[in-house]
Order: structure tokens, then sequence, then C-alpha cells
């Protein structure tokens, strides 16, 4: 990515197209130590987006004006979380009530009923064919997983939450195995992800799914930046 390092009071810092990893940080410092007064950035304060129900092929990203609509995502991801959740019944049959019955943050410990080791959990794996509490069938895996990639993007000091659902899990873990294969940690791109329509297996509902790219690779001087940008942001990652 075009990048370069210039002179600024007999120090050389880096020039960057984004606005968080621009400089020394000194900017994104001080805004993070006036307004969150010495706390981390917390990730319920963060703006979310979503992956759009029904086919949809256009995120829609708040920002200070109001919603946005735009047919990609573009950025580097400094960090991701791979959340579970398992309810006991459909989340449209808890009146109200949707917090899962067993929950994990990190992917791999659950909290809850049953609570344990998630990868050994047997309602984490894939199921033709499973009954809730009510009765009623569903298909697929009980505890369901998702993505949430921190996402830096350009014109801001801050990430946004990407939310991925499960039925965006295969083509996102694809595409991180094919960095793998290639030697490139996350974040160490800036990558895009776009959506395509496509339906449920069996000719069911439409519904969105990501398609993710490389659009550049980082220089090693970036890539040193977005780690101290990380560690700023997510102290404990």
């Amino acid at each position: 990515m075009t990048s370069k390092l210039v002179k600024v009071d007999n120090n050389y810092v880096i020039t960057s197209q984004y606005l968080a990893l621009a400089g020394d940080m000194k900017q994104v410092t001080e805004a993070i130590s006036a307004n969150q007064q010495g706390r981390p950035v917390e990730q319920s304060g963060l703006d979310v987006i979503t992956v759009p129900t029904g086919g949809g092929v256009f995120w829609t990203v708040e920002n200070l004006l109001g919603p946005q609509a735009m047919g990609v995502l573009k950025g580097i991801i400094i960090a991701y979380t791979t959340p579970r959740g398992y309810w006991n019944i459909d989340i449209a049959d808890s009146e109200g009530d949707q917090r899962p019955v067993c929950a994990s943050e990190d992917g791999w410990t659950g909290v809850g009923d049953p609570g344990g080791d998630c990868q050994t959990c047997n309602l984490s794996e894939y199921r033709v064919e499973w009954f809730d509490d009510n009765g009623k069938r569903h298909t697929g895996s009980p505890c369901k997983q998702r993505w949430i990639l921190w996402l830096l993007q350009r014109d801001s000091f801050i990430p946004v939450l990407v939310q991925l659902p499960y039925t965006s899990l295969t083509v996102m873990s694809k595409f991180f195995n094919r960095l793998t294969a290639k030697g490139l940690p996350y974040y160490s791109v800036e990558f895009e992800i776009g959506l395509e329509t496509t339906k449920q297996a069996g000719g069911g509902l439409d519904y969105s799914r990501i398609v993710p790219k490389i659009v550049d690779q980082l220089t090693p001087e970036e890539i040193e930046t977005v780690l101290a940008y990380k560690h700023l942001i997510l102290p404990e990652a």
C-alpha cells in the first residue's frame, strides 16, 4: 500500500491513506485518552455492521449523517473473534428474552448450560435435523458460531465491528486459509468484503453471502504501525 517516511520535528513518521495510521498516531492517542477517560475502547460502544437479510447486496453503514448504503466494505482487520451461542428455543418464541442458554465469547469455552469445551461439545456439530425444547425442527448446528471482525477503515480513527453469521463462516475460513498459504497474517493486507445473493440448500430462501478479496498488501512499516495501533485499541490482545 502506498506510504512513505517523512521527517517531522527531526523524527521520521509514516504517512498513510489511513487516518489512524498516519504520522506517530498522536492524534488518535489523544482522542482515545480524552473521550474514553483512560478506559480502553469497549466493543459495546463501536458501530456494528451486519450482513443484510433476504439476499441484499448492500451493507448499511452508520455515520454522523445517518445510515449509508455501501456495495463493499474496505479496510484492515486488526482483530477478530469467533463467539458462539446456543438457544434452546427459537428466538422468535423467546418472548423478549433473547439471551442464549450457553455462550462463548472466544468460541472455545462455553458458559451456561451445558458449558465447557466448545470443540468437543455435540451442540457445535452439524445436524441434518434437530428439535428445540418447543419441538420446533431445525437444521445445522444447534450452537451457532459467528465471526466478528474489528475492521479499521481509511477515514476513521477507530474500527467498526463487522458481524458475520454462520452462513458466511465457510467463505471466511477459506479466505483466511488462503492468506495462511501465502504466509500473510490477516492484519498485513487491506481487503474488501462484497456481498452476493445465493439460495439455501434445496432451493430455499435467498440469503446474502460475503465475497472477501485482497485489495493491497501492507509494507513492513505499515504492518508495524498496525500492530502498534492494535495494542492501543486492544491492550489485552
